[in-house]
C-alpha cells in the first residue's frame, strides 16, 4: 500500500525523507553529481517549514 501525505517537516520522519530524496537528486548528474552539503541537510527542513508557499508531498510504500 502506498501512503501519500503532505509533509509535516516538524516530524523527523518527513524531514529525513525529504532530505534523502533531495540528496539522491543532487547525486544524480542532473542534480549536479554532488552530495548536499551538511549545512543544507540540517537547515533545509527548518527553512522550508517557515514558508507558507512550500508544499511537499511524500509517498511512502
Amino acid at each position: 500500500m502506498i501512503d501519500i501525505v503532505k509533509a509535516d517537516l516538524s516530524l523527523s520522519a518527513h524531514a529525513e525523507a525529504m532530505i534523502q530524496l533531495m540528496d539522491e537528486y543532487a547525486l544524480d548528474p542532473m542534480g549536479g553529481s554532488q552530495d548536499l552539503p551538511d549545512y543544507v541537510k540540517e537547515n533545509l527542513p527548518i527553512e522550508l517549514a517557515k514558508r507558507k508557499s512550500a508544499h511537499i508531498i511524500l509517498a511512502f510504500s
